[in-house]
């Protein structure tokens, strides 16, 4: 379940921009929001959420921004257009992380991309703070216990792989 999205430097969003789903305090509409548990605590979040505002205000490029996420994780071969309209952000790399949760776990997933070099990339357990891999340009530092990280990483609590 996505819970959180957060962009900055690409297409109209020159500073970080997050799109949160976690309810307010609220008590007025409580059949709009759901609960999670997770180990720290109680999470409430909304059922549906709608995005509005004036023309040119970021709607479309919020799902343009969505979709390059999504396309990233399946692909890897997209360009991201970074904020344009200053001299500061052109050789700034873009910014993409979404947290989701999982089986009552926390995770933050994301990435810096410049046009189409990686600058980083990473996930983490947002509870007790597990890395389980971060990647810095084409070095990888990946946690020993990550099981979908690759096959030479040796028996260790964390494992650097230089790639290309």
């Amino acid at each position: 379940m996505l819970t959180k999205f957060t962009v900055g430097n690409f297409l109209s969003f020159k500073d970080k921009v997050t799109f949160s789903l976690l309810a307010n305090s609220d008590k007025e509409h409580k059949e709009a929001v759901f609960a999670v548990k997770n180990l720290k605590k109680e999470n409430k979040f909304i059922k549906a959420a709608a995005i509005y505002g004036l023309n040119g205000s970021g709607k479309s490029n919020l799902i343009k921004a969505i979709r390059f996420f999504r396309d990233f994780v399946t692909d890897q071969k997209l360009v991201a257009t970074p904020f344009l309209l200053s001299t500061q952000t052109e050789k700034v790399p873009s910014f993409f992380e979404a947290e989701i949760i999982i089986d009552g776990e926390k995770y933050a997933y994301g990435f810096e991309i410049l046009k189409t070099e990686i600058h980083k990339e990473w996930l983490h357990r947002t509870h007790g703070k597990k890395s389980f891999f971060e990647r810095k340009k084409q070095k990888f530092i990946i946690a020993r216990d990550f099981k979908e990280g690759p096959s030479e990483v040796t028996p260790s609590s964390q494992t650097e792989i230089s790639a290309g």
